[in-house]
């Protein structure tokens, strides 16, 4: 169960329960009553017990000390009933309210950025995320993509240019011969 909604919870027992005349429905948490819930709380159909629970009772439950235990006792005359302990969590909300909202969000290259303007009952929720690099109006690079270095300088107009590609430097041309003095001559192209 989620804090701040409002869950229907359906138990099926093996006996018709339309025969109780005393039912109480407990919820707790680390072994402290949370909340009870008594047969005017509850719809009785044959073996099946409904509750509905409502945003303030979701809102008692602490997701820092599940599981929460839940438990039926009933009455039929003197007799007394009692279920197992059963168990669910209360799963955590961000906030401690509920509401229904419409994100409006609005996109501009020139702001060069994501920003979301929320509001919510005369409150105000600004947001910003990272930050966005504007390309589109730079002209691509034409140029090669693959280059073998030269003895002398080179210089690839990349420059407020937009690449498609990694750019790849090839080895340096490199060659090794054995020499008459038997050594290794070099040459480096």
């Amino acid at each position: 169960m989620r804090r701040g909604t409002t869950p229907t919870i359906t138990f099926e027992t093996e006996i018709n329960c339309a025969e109780f005349d005393k039912l109480e429905i407990t919820f707790a948490q680390k072994d402290e009553i949370i909340l009870n819930k008594n047969m005017s709380d509850c719809s009785i159909e044959g073996n099946k017990i409904t509750i509905k629970l409502t945003e303030e009772e979701t809102l008692l439950f602490d997701s820092r000390k599940n599981p929460v235990q839940m438990q039926i006792r009933a009455g039929i005359g003197n007799s007394r009933l009692a279920s197992e302990i059963m168990y669910t969590t209360a799963e955590s909300i961000l906030k401690r309210w509920v509401f229904d909202m419409t994100f409006k969000a609005k996109f501009s290259a020139n702001d060069c950025g994501f920003r979301t303007h929320i509001v919510i009952e005369n409150k105000s929720i600004i947001t910003t995320f990272g930050e966005v690099i504007t390309v589109a109006d730079l002209p691509h690079y034409a140029g090669e993509y693959t280059v073998t270095p030269k003895t002398s300088s080179q210089t690839l107009e990349t420059r407020d240019r937009v690449m498609t590609e990694n750019l790849t430097v090839g080895k340096i041309p490199y060659f090794e011969v054995t020499n008459t003095a038997n050594g290794k001559t070099v040459t480096i192209a």
